[in-house]
Formats: C-alpha cells, sequence, structure tokens
C-alpha cells in the first residue's frame, strides 16, 4: 500500500514539474514573477549573476559551473532549495525511490500478473497526474 501511495504522489509531483515547465503561462504560476521561485526564469536563482565567471578551482571546472553560485552547492547539491521545479523534482525522485523499494516483489512472477501491476500502475499514474494537471490549469 505505501508502494501504491508513493507512486500516487509521484504521478501528482510529475504533474507540477510538468504544468510549471511546458504549460506555465496556462496554469497557476502564471501569475508569479517571472524570476520568483515558481517564475518561469526560476532557473537563475541558483547563481549569483548570470555574468560568466572562469572556471578557477576544481569544483567549478568538475561540475562545468559557468556562473557564480548563489550559495555553495546551489548548483549542485542544494539546488532543489532554489527554485520550484528543482523542488518538485527533489521529491518526485524520492517518491518514485519510495515506491519501488517498498513495493513486494515475489520473483519469479507470471507474465499475467506482471501486466496486472503494470497496468495497475499505469491507471494510478494517470489518476494522480490527471488530477493535480487539471488543478493547476487556469
Amino acid at each position: 500500500m505505501v508502494s501504491l501511495i508513493a507512486f500516487m504522489l509521484a504521478s501528482m509531483i510529475w504533474a507540477v514539474m510538468n504544468t510549471h515547465t511546458f504549460h506555465h503561462s496556462a496554469s497557476i504560476f502564471a501569475s508569479v514573477g517571472q524570476d520568483s521561485f515558481w517564475g518561469v526564469n526560476s532557473w537563475v536563482r541558483k547563481y549569483d549573476s548570470t555574468l560568466p565567471i572562469i572556471r578557477t578551482n576544481w569544483y567549478y571546472r568538475t561540475f562545468k559551473i559557468i556562473y557564480k553560485e548563489h550559495f555553495p552547492g546551489s548548483a549542485t547539491i542544494f539546488v532543489w532549495l532554489t527554485d520550484g521545479y528543482h523542488l518538485t523534482q527533489f521529491f518526485f525522485l524520492w517518491a518514485i525511490t519510495i515506491s519501488v523499494v517498498t513495493c513486494p516483489y515475489e520473483w519469479p512472477m507470471e507474465w499475467h500478473a506482471i501486466l496486472v501491476r503494470a497496468l495497475l500502475l499505469r491507471g494510478v499514474w494517470w489518476i494522480g497526474f490527471n488530477a493535480i494537471f487539471t488543478l493547476l490549469k487556469k
């Protein structure tokens, strides 16, 4: 049951990510400022400036960061704290991970049992995604 709940939650979070990225202007996110946490240009919030810098240390060279970070790790490990898209991505990946690790496995499994589980998960995903996607549209 935990697995299904986590999977449903992942589909809802995916709907938020999808709306924010691909349907921003026709969603509840359109009313926020472009550079705000949920804005269309929120990706720039992880940087202190959008002016290119010279990669002088191993960290900037290793991760190929071309702009000065807003705070240490804001373009890498702490990027989920900088904008709405990365925050939802962070929770989406955790929900999927929890869904996978809590799913009861009974191997070997008959082909029809695999098909039923796959269809059940697709149905759960479809319901969760469409419920949130519809709510977020204007």
